[in-house]
């Protein structure tokens, strides 16, 4: 018996921007993602793609949004809010890095995972350990 270790165990997943006063002004980037994928299965190259990008996306987002605030209350970027998202570019472009070099990464083809599974009964296995 083998047991796996869960790597990406996301549920529920909600992430809402409030872009002004009122119940009216939420922004929803995501709302009940749920994901579950062990390394080593079939398919754990393609959810770790999309898990980084959806982190990167989120964490350029705030910024955007911070510097956009800014400029919007006191009329010029010259103000606090610029250095915030300035600072808040930092650790977004280092998931953007992880995030480009999961993209070189190549997911294995679905033809040649159904021909192992056809043949390996019950061995154990490991597709993408990357």
């Amino acid at each position: 018996m083998v047991l796996k270790k869960t790597l990406i165990d996301a549920k529920n997943i909600v992430k809402t921007y409030i872009t002004g006063t009122g119940e009216d002004c939420t922004f929803y980037a995501l709302k009940g993602v749920s994901l579950q994928i062990e390394k080593g299965e079939f398919g754990y190259i393609k959810a770790q793609k999309k898990k980084r990008g959806l982190i990167t996306f989120g964490l350029f987002a705030i910024p955007i949004i911070i510097f956009f605030t800014g400029l919007w209350q006191t009329g010029t970027r010259l103000n606090m809010f610029t250095f915030v998202a300035i600072m808040g570019c930092l650790p977004a472009s280092r998931s953007a890095v992880g995030f480009v070099m999961m993209l070189m990464q190549k997911s294995m083809d679905p033809a040649v995972y159904q021909q192992i599974e056809e043949r390996s009964g019950d061995l154990v296995k490991a597709y993408e350990l990357t």
